[in-house]
């Protein structure tokens, strides 16, 4: 039996485990006969490695995953059954939107930024990577969330179609899910930069990294929501708008980028990396996409301000969100050396 095999077998008795507590309408997805099985296998191995060793100090174990057999674009935490699903849907519509533009992400060398040179994988299978595990990081900081004796589900599906009324829990754990996530994004993005040849281990070759994730995310939140930038709100539904929700990813995966011994010298900043992450969008995918975004930036920067900071400053009476949970638990970085490790592990291998 070789590896790939394990961990299906791990994945089919993990819903074993999980099935009798979910509500109807969930079912495991078998992948095992998917044209995109390396995909998913791959996939499922990095999650279940991160779930079952990293974060012991937070003491959420046990936590399921599983893909969804549906073809909604949804990926959901749930908090009754400590279980995350993505649905097939969602993740094959991420896989095809990436895969459409390969033949531009990979054009000739010597039209690319140096870095993309020296990446072990294809751009677009790194940027579908990075928006999976951006997903899956988010559904776990609900998890992590978790209030004793709540009963409910969070779900990041088609955003802004649901009732229209403005939830400020809802809006400050949906971005402090995205904070989480954007943590352990930046720490796999230093990893990978770390490891690449000395000559481009630079602070423009960070950036780039940077923004490749950040556009990945941003394609993301674009699938979701049907693939239109929706009109800016603010004080409406569950969800915080994209443009908001992109704002915070940025600032957060630049902080945290900095915080490390090799970086700590960089002079990163958010409008510059914001700047990377728009040209990435804007040369790779529909040029449409960046001059909505830019359009909503320039005309609703105040707006867009003044309701971020609001919601930020909502944190800091919930000790019970990801973020400050995280924070309460472990007092320096290292005992994340295993999320490094496991996405060494999961990047190598896996479009090779």
């Amino acid at each position: 039996m070789d590896q790939s095999d394990d961990y299906y077998d791990k994945y089919v008795e993990s819903w074993e485990q999980v099935r009798g507590t979910l509500r109807s309408g969930y079912r495991a997805y078998d992948y095992n006969y998917s044209p995109y099985f390396s995909d998913y296998n791959n996939l499922y191995t990095f999650i279940y490695d991160n779930i079952n060793t990293a974060w012991d100090n937070l003491k959420i174990k046990p936590v399921y995953f599983f893909f969804n057999d549906s073809d909604e674009l949804e990926a959901v935490a749930i908090s009754r059954s400590k279980a995350i699903t993505i649905n097939k849907g969602l993740l094959e519509r991420l896989m095809e939107f990436f895969n459409r533009y390969e033949a531009y992400l990979a054009r000739p060398a010597s039209t690319q930024p140096v870095v993309y040179r020296h990446l072990d994988m294809p751009v677009h299978s790194l940027m579908f990577q990075s928006a999976a595990l951006f997903l899956y990081y988010h559904e776990l900081g609900h998890i992590i969330q978790h209030l004793p004796g709540t009963d409910r589900s969070f779900s990041e599906s088609r955003i802004g179609t649901s009732d229209p009324t403005f939830i400020l829990e809802d809006n400050v754990m949906e971005l402090d899910a995205d904070d989480f996530a954007a943590y352990n994004i930046a720490s796999h993005v230093v990893d990978h930069w770390s490891r690449l040849p000395e000559v481009a281990r630079d602070q423009q070759t960070l950036e780039i990294l940077i923004g490749l994730n950040i556009a990945s995310a941003f394609i993301m939140f674009y699938v979701l929501s049907g693939e239109r930038l929706k009109p800016i709100y603010f004080e409406a539904y569950d969800h915080p708008h994209d443009t908001i929700r992109v704002v915070n990813i940025i600032g957060k995966m630049v902080e945290d980028a900095k915080g490390y011994r090799k970086t700590k010298n960089f002079t990163l900043s958010s409008q510059s990396i914001l700047g990377v992450a728009l040209r990435i969008v804007k040369d790779t995918f529909d040029e449409t996409i960046y001059n909505d975004f830019r359009a909503t930036l320039n005309r609703d920067q105040p707006q867009i301000v003044a309701h971020f900071n609001m919601l930020k400053n909502e944190y800091k009476t919930r000790s019970w969100l990801a973020g400050n949970r995280m924070i309460a638990s472990q007092k320096s970085r290292s005992p994340f050396a295993k999320i490094k490790q496991l996405w060494m592990n999961f990047i190598t291998p896996l479009f090779s």
